[in-house]
């Protein structure tokens, strides 16, 4: 590749004839060319010399110029011309036409500004071709577009990327032209990358293969200078290819794009480089055990390199293949094409597929399952993976029974010693499934897998019958270096039989006596139980029970109480007389204290032989609450443990009590026999819900209080 700085490269790709035309006879036929600005049509003759040939123009058009060989001027439409033979004349004769396609830009004025004016008719528009991916054609999609050189040493300027790449196919003049090629920074620096003559090919001053990026605060510009300053005005014609940068292909692929569905392609494709070091990635769908040869037909070998890479069934992506032939593994999905450029280049190239596998071979005509390429050797782990795996479908006429039968054939060799391949069961009754082998001597494992979405092996045969409930299930082909090659097995399928009702009698008038037996034994437990307590029973039935040291209406007639005393004497004082009630007084009395007559916030307590235990809320939206525990014997190490159901965490920032305390969990220490305490403390962040544990010693074993319900903020 010529370049003369990175911005710039040269590469190769074929030339591009406008509509051509040969003669045999005195007159040939009329030829129809579609042209749009400046145009300009001249004979090629094969032996250089035309003589014995003339081009007649027979459009009626207004022509700037027009001899015996060739005419220009400005159209729009259908440039009508034929090429006229004289008697005895020899060689071969060809028209070229330098024109515009009539859906670009040309020159409708004079481009003779500067490089820093930039407008609609001197600007590339972007064009809409394939890029930097697969493509119908191994080559970017140009369009034509041309201009005048006027006489007396004219120069054009044109705007020919910005945040864009644009590649030049081939430039051609009517006379020699001079072509520069500047850049153009933000700041306004200028720099001119590339200066070029045309050189004469065919009776066509041509440049051809160059390719620019501008990245987005930079500008490409093209200046075209007549050479001969006496010439009388002559066209120029380019044909180009303009893509904004936002079409680069990414430097890699994390997902494949998935199989092949044929035994063979060609796949083509065509890029551009959309920076100065670009990497460009295309995906190709493949499979396993398929030939490729990759055919790369214009990139610069010293300007840049491809690696090859397939995505693999684990998800992973292979490290470079090497040279751009090869077979892929068993694993392989798709093929990943990288091309590191250096310079800015265009690429174009294609990719041949072919299966080397008989995999699923005999499933192949006559039913609708496609399938080419080796089978995996593993199983799938999830549903979007199995278009991955040939897949034998049953679907059983429930109303019926019906059986399928399958050819099952492949081969196992070298390292691919596995093949496996899925079978799914459409029938809600499911299907019986067994193999037999015809050829090779490969060993078959039908296996029942788990329908979790990670499929697991339940249950398996050696090809004898099995059931398989409805659902996805796999048959695994296995050889050895011994006894590897091709394999075939006849894989039949029927729908499992319906189970004989018979006739059912009523016998459960024999089990009456065991009924009545089991009853009276297990109910008897019940009945002592509720002898014994017959007095307790008696008393909740009938009101006459001992009230609830916690419930609300005592602590509110305790309260009122306490302060009809408060009024006339020392609370203290009062309070001894309460000392019986423990923890019910030491709440009241706390209500009293703290200034909360409120009494309708959540509370939750319990009492057992060892004591009461209790915890309030004082203030919901503050996260504060009260606990409380009255001893009813002798505690040591006791501790106050808080734990947090919904999950959310929350800490103890403050104790109202001197106890040693840490996030969820408070000392208390030693309580005696008849000890009240009551503590209140904040949490940060207010909980949702909150349990508490107390756990202590009492007489030298470990004991604990648990509450059965938690608090609830409200």
């Amino acid at each position: 590749m010529r370049c003369a700085v990175p911005t710039l490269a040269i590469v190769v790709i074929s030339l591009l004839f406008a509509p051509i035309t040969s003669a045999q006879g005195i007159d040939s036929d009329v030829e129809s060319a579609l042209v749009s600005g400046p145009t300009y049509i001249t004979l090629v003759c094969e032996q250089g010399s035309c003589s014995g040939y003339t081009l007649e123009v027979i459009s009626d058009l207004n022509s700037t110029f027009e001899d015996s060989f060739s005419w220009s001027g400005d159209v729009e439409g259908a440039l009508d011309y034929r090429i006229v033979r004289a008697p005895g004349a020899s060689g071969f004769a060809q028209a070229r036409i330098l024109t515009s396609d009539v859906d670009y830009i040309h020159e409708t004025e004079d481009l003779g500004g500067s490089m820093m004016l930039a407008n609609l008719n001197n600007s590339l528009p972007i064009i809409d071709g394939c890029t930097d991916s697969l493509c119908e054609m191994s080559k970017l999609t140009t369009k034509r577009m041309s201009g005048w050189l006027n006489s007396g040493g004219d120069s054009d300027y044109w705007l020919i990327s910005a945040n864009s790449s644009t590649y030049i196919e081939e430039f051609q003049s009517e006379a020699p032209a001079i072509v520069e090629i500047w850049k153009i920074a933000s700041n306004g620096s200028r720099l001119m990358v590339e200066r070029l003559t045309t050189s004469l090919q065919n009776g066509i001053h041509e440049i051809r293969n160059l390719t620019v990026v501008a990245d987005s605060d930079e500008e490409i510009w093209m200046v075209v200078s007549s050479v001969e300053v006496d010439r009388r005005d002559s066209v120029y014609m380019a044909s180009v290819f303009v893509s904004h940068n936002e079409a680069d292909a990414p430097a890699k692929h994390t997902h494949p794009l998935g199989r092949i569905n044929q035994p063979q392609a060609n796949f083509k494709f065509a890029g551009i480089s959309h920076g100065q070091s670009d990497v460009d990635s295309i995906l190709v769908p493949a499979g396993g055990r398929f030939s490729y040869e990759i055919q790369i037909f214009n990139h610069e070998i010293n300007d840049s390199s491809i690696s090859i890479h397939e995505h693999l069934l684990n998800g992973e992506v292979s490290e470079d293949l090497g040279p751009g032939n090869g077979i892929t593994s068993s694993e392989t999905i798709s093929l990943e094409i990288r091309f590191h450029m250096i310079a800015p280049m265009s690429y174009s190239g294609e990719v041949m597929l072919t299966s080397n596998s008989t995999d699923f071979s005999g499933l192949l005509s006559g039913r609708d399952l496609v399938y080419f390429g080796d089978a995996p050797n593993t199983l799938p782990q999830g549903n979007a993976e199995f278009d991955y795996w040939p897949t034998i479908v049953v679907d059983s006429n429930q109303s019926s029974p019906d059986s399928s039968t399958y050819r099952l054939q492949g081969e196992v060799f070298g390292e691919d010693m596995i093949d496996t391949y899925l079978i799914s069961v459409n029938s809600e009754s499911g299907s019986l499934i067994r193999a037999v082998a015809e050829s090779g001597s490969a060993r078959i494992q039908i296996q029942e897998l788990t329908q979790s979405g990670t499929y697991q092996i339940m249950n398996s045969s050696n090809g004898t019958q099995i059931f398989l409930p409805v659902g996805v299930h796999a048959i695994r082909i296995e050889g050895s270096p011994q006894d590897g090659g091709a394999y075939s097995f006849l894989i039949s399928t029927s729908q499992s039989q319906p189970l004989d009702s018979g006739v059912f009698v009523d016998l459960s008038s024999k089990a009456t006596p065991y009924y009545i037996f089991a009853g009276l034994f297990l109910l008897a437990p019940s009945v002592l139980v509720a002898f014994f307590m017959r007095r307790e029973i008696i008393k909740r039935i009938f009101g006459k029970g001992t009230p609830d040291s916690f419930d609300k209406g005592v602590i509110e007639n305790i309260m009122d109480e306490l302060r009809k005393r408060e009024s006339v004497g020392n609370l203290e004082d009062a309070l001894k007389s309460f000392h019986g009630h423990g923890l019910t007084t030491s709440r009241a009395s706390f209500l009293i204290e703290k200034g909360l007559p409120e009494m309708d916030f959540a509370s939750v307590t319990v009492s057992n032989p060892m004591g009461d235990v209790g915890v309030w809320i004082d203030d919901a939206k503050k996260g504060i609450l009260t606990f409380g525990i009255h001893a009813k014997v002798d505690w040591k190490l006791a501790c106050l443990r808080l734990s947090y159901p919904d999950g959310t965490r929350s800490k103890i920032v403050e104790l109202s009590s001197k106890s040693i305390f840490s996030d969820d969990e408070i000392m208390l220490g030693d309580i005696s026999e008849g000890q009240t305490i009551l503590s209140q403390l904040k949490l940060d962040p207010t909980p949702e819900i909150l349990e508490i544990e107390v756990t202590g010693r009492v007489k030298g074993e470990s004991v604990a209080i648990v509450p059965r319900d938690a608090l609830a903020w409200r």
